[in-house]
């Protein structure tokens, strides 16, 4: 059984551990579809919340539904679309992107989506996560928030990672990036054999050499 709670989360997001609460805010659209033992997400839909800024971490309640905001450090990129975070409290958390899907590793331009991320956090380590739930894996689904922008947003518009429609079907924000990317032939875009990665990992070994 489903609830959809849609907000407009009037957040902190562009400050780094170790930075004094801002005056000034920034803001995140994000769209929750909560679901049992897992949580869907994303939209740019509109309601409002106001978000205090008295703490690197935030919790915001929404009609029951509890979302979290922290930031921290990366210290490790596993993939295109999962890293780990390390926590002020030193604790480090490993956060899936949140409605989007990078090539695996072994796919073609896998390797191209990890170095994307990994170049943009050793340029600048420190991120903001919203949180948003967990997966079936234990991940933090989040948004990943980097020098005030959406990285999900920025990894399908470079073409090195798909809009996940399955579980974020209104996020118009992502959508727009995978169609600019597509018309450019930017990226993974480029190759006609261009496989998804929900689907490259239906595909036995055999199928997945003769892409590679």
């Amino acid at each position: 059984m489903r609830s959809i709670v849609t907000f407009f989360a009037i957040a902190v997001i562009g400050c780094s551990p170790s930075d004094p609460p801002p005056t000034s805010t920034a803001t995140a659209s994000v769209s929750v579809e909560q679901t049992v033992g897992n949580v869907a997400v994303q939209s740019q839909s509109r309601g409002s919340v106001q978000v205090s800024a008295g703490s690197a971490d935030v919790s915001i309640d929404v009609d029951g539904v509890t979302i979290r905001k922290f930031s921290g450090r990366v210290v490790g990129v596993t993939d295109g679309d999962t890293l780990d975070v390390l926590r002020s409290d030193n604790s480090t958390v490993r956060v899936r992107f949140n409605g989007v899907d990078a090539p695996e590793r072994g796919q073609p331009f896998g390797d191209n989506a990890k170095r994307y991320v990994s170049d943009t956090f050793h340029r600048s380590p420190d991120v903001t996560i919203i949180d948003l739930g967990q997966d079936r894996y234990g991940r933090t689904i989040g948004e990943v928030i980097a020098g005030g922008r959406r990285l999900g947003v920025d990894l399908v518009a470079a073409g090195l990672a798909w809009h996940y429609v399955k579980y974020s079907p209104d996020d118009t924000e992502l959508a727009d990036a995978e169609r600019t990317a597509r018309e450019a032939k930017r990226g993974l875009w480029s190759d006609p054999r261009h496989v998804a990665p929900w689907e490259w990992r239906k595909l036995s070994k055999d199928e997945r050499d003769q892409l590679r």
